[in-house]
């Protein structure tokens, strides 16, 4: 991140005022897959024919020129199961410089040569689902028999075309005890870093509840042992290889998630309220979220009545505002919205933001964040 970027995120976070930088958009609400942490794999959320025609994609592209946002996230569902993805991307890309696509690889093998061309020409990263690579495992996880055949074979086929590629794994009951060899095989297939999340424990899609005892899935608080030294055996492969992992932030709150996603109590304080008295939520000043239906979201757990055809005549920032508000507003007071016990997104850049918006509130984390500070700077 340039340096003017890290200013005008610091300056956002103390008047408090938004600064776009992505925009999320959701294709559809098909997939291949059947993963066990999804509520659209375990079918409690309807696959619907999409919804998103593609002049309204083509409008959200055309206010993120206008308001200068850089980029562009596409996901689902799968967004290759989306019909216009490469109209999509076709468009995006003359006026969009930083574009991502999260996909399960599924139809990567089966495009054409001109979509494959299309793929390079917009200049896209890709983002592949795998949670194992143990064959049996991965497609235990993902539903499918076929999954890491195909996420494979997808990643080959990318970086054959120059097509960048990162890996992300949900860190889960089934995998937890090998996320290590996780690393060392991407490395080997060529892959530039690997992101790790752990089980988001509420609804992926507001629209719809989460799946029952979903919070089972997570790792539990007697497997961080493991958990801690896989995290040592990936720190320390890095030092030696090029690729990058997300393990040195993840490594600081994991246990933490674990051990509240375990707590049983009805009544519990907000994940990040660990370290923090009062929440910045970094999320709800930079990151415009769009469903497939076409809601404009708060963030990505949090429903919204309020969609892009609501008011033809509003931007996309203006109606994104007009979303945010509530939630806004309700952490000012110190009233979390329930999904933020189950949120861990831009988890340590919050910590940093929050204690530096609410100092005083926030006290405690200082000589933390500035020890981290300084174990970055020395590397």
């Amino acid at each position: 991140m340039k340096i003017k970027d890290n200013i005008k995120i610091i300056l956002s976070c103390i008047i408090a005022r938004p600064y776009v930088n992505v925009v999320d958009i959701n294709l559809t609400t098909r997939c291949n897959q059947r993963c066990v942490y999804c509520e659209i794999g375990e079918g409690l959320m309807k696959a619907e024919k999409d919804l998103l025609k593609l002049k309204d994609l083509k409008w959200i592209v055309d206010q993120m020129k206008h308001d200068s946002i850089p980029t562009l996230v596409l996901l689902g569902g799968e967004p290759f199961l989306f019909k216009d993805l490469f109209n999509l991307l076709d468009y995006a890309s003359q006026h969009i410089a930083d574009i991502t696509i999260i996909t399960n690889g599924m139809r990567i093998p089966g495009l054409s040569e001109h979509e494959i061309a299309i793929l390079k020409r917009s200049k896209c990263k890709m983002i592949v689902s795998l949670d194992s690579f143990h064959p049996e495992t991965n497609n235990t996880i993902r539903g499918v028999d076929n999954a890491f055949e195909n996420a494979i074979n997808a990643i080959h086929i990318l970086l054959k075309n120059q097509i960048p590629v990162q890996i992300e794994t949900v860190i889960s009951e089934y995998n937890y005890q090998e996320i290590a060899r996780i690393v060392k095989d991407a490395d080997a297939l060529g892959v530039s870093s690997v992101r790790f999340v752990p089980v988001i424990t509420t609804s992926n899609f507001p629209a719809v509840e989460a799946i029952p005892n979903k919070n089972d899935l997570n790792p539990k608080p007697d497997h961080m042992s493991i958990l801690e030294r896989e995290f040592h055996e990936i720190l320390a492969y890095e030092k030696d290889h090029a690729i990058e992992t997300n393990i040195r932030d993840l490594q600081k709150w994991m246990h933490y998630y674990i051990a509240f996603q375990a707590d049983s109590s009805e009544h519990k304080d907000a994940f990040f309220t660990y370290r923090l008295k009062r929440l910045f939520c970094w999320t709800l000043y930079s990151r415009i979220k769009i469903s497939a239906s076409g809601e404009v979201q708060p963030c990505n757990l949090i429903p919204s009545p309020i969609t892009i055809h609501d008011t033809p005549t509003r931007s996309l920032v203006e109606t994104w505002n007009r979303s945010c508000h509530q939630s806004r507003m309700s952490m000012k007071k110190q009233m979390y919205p329930r999904q933020c016990n189950d949120c861990y997104s831009h988890h340590s850049l919050n910590l940093f933001l929050s204690t530096l918006r609410y100092p005083l509130s926030n006290r405690a984390s200082v000589r933390a964040l500035l020890h981290d500070a300084v174990q970055r700077f020395r590397r």
